[in-house]
């Protein structure tokens, strides 16, 4: 979903020239790819250099791995504490809210161009596209 977002996004071009939406074992190519490249050794040391054909799960470094080798911009931020009662996370909250409302101010339905947030959470992957 991330990455059909940004193809989609007419800011990234220069990024990702013509590539298409990719499916799952393009995705994991693509990752190799990137750890040919010297991109997340460690990740790469982890899987064997091998994703492709694999039922191994893509998570939020071999997106970073596979981002960061096609040159954009990206970051990955932890919040594996929970910072509020009962295991509850108002920071990451907080963060994605002020992601998010930095373009349009406080209207309550705003458009950006801003791409969406790929969250890692218990093992699961998911895709924030806006609050």
């Amino acid at each position: 979903m991330l990455l059909s977002s940004l193809l989609k996004n007419p800011l990234f071009d220069c990024f990702l020239g013509d590539l298409q939406i990719p499916c799952i074992p393009k995705i994991q190519s693509m990752i190799e790819h990137s750890w040919e490249e010297g991109f997340d050794p460690q990740g790469a040391s982890h899987f064997n250099h091998r994703l492709q054909g694999t039922k191994a799960w893509i998570g939020a470094c071999e997106i970073y791995s596979l981002l960061t080798s096609l040159s954009l911009k990206c970051r990955i931020i932890d919040f594996h504490k929970s910072t509020g009662p009962s295991g509850t996370h108002p920071l990451l909250f907080q963060w994605v809210l002020n992601y998010f409302s930095s373009e349009g101010g406080s209207q309550k339905v705003v458009c950006t161009s801003r791409p969406p947030i790929y969250l890692q959470h218990q093992g699961h992957s998911r895709t924030i596209v806006g609050i």
